[in-house]
């Protein structure tokens, strides 16, 4: 039987909340992907949420942002509302994406 271990991609790509918007669209083009881990930092590879194509799209691009001074911290789902933060129902959007449920904090 195989193990998660033997399906799993290693090295996945992954971008940090200071990259750009733009540097994560980049990466989704280069790897033919719609969603990108967030995790803490380049030396701290601890996932803290994902930024989509959608987001990019609908919260980004057509809304008049620039892709090039948006950072992703400004617009990914987190996986938990950021340290002493409720959830906030007139600015939270929220998915199932299996077992995890994906909170949104951009404003």
């Amino acid at each position: 039987m195989k193990q998660a271990k033997d399906i799993m991609t290693t090295n996945a790509v992954c971008c940090t909340p200071v990259n750009s918007v733009e540097e994560a669209a980049q990466m989704m083009v280069e790897h033919d992907c719609g969603e990108i881990p967030v995790v803490e930092s380049k030396d701290n590879l601890k996932p803290i949420g994902v930024i989509t194509d959608r987001d990019i799209t609908c919260r980004v691009a057509a809304t008049g942002k620039n892709p090039r001074q948006t950072k992703v911290r400004d617009e990914y789902r987190g996986l938990l509302p950021p340290a002493g933060e409720k959830p906030n129902p007139a600015r939270t959007r929220c998915r199932s994406n299996g077992a995890l449920l994906w909170y949104c904090f951009a404003g």
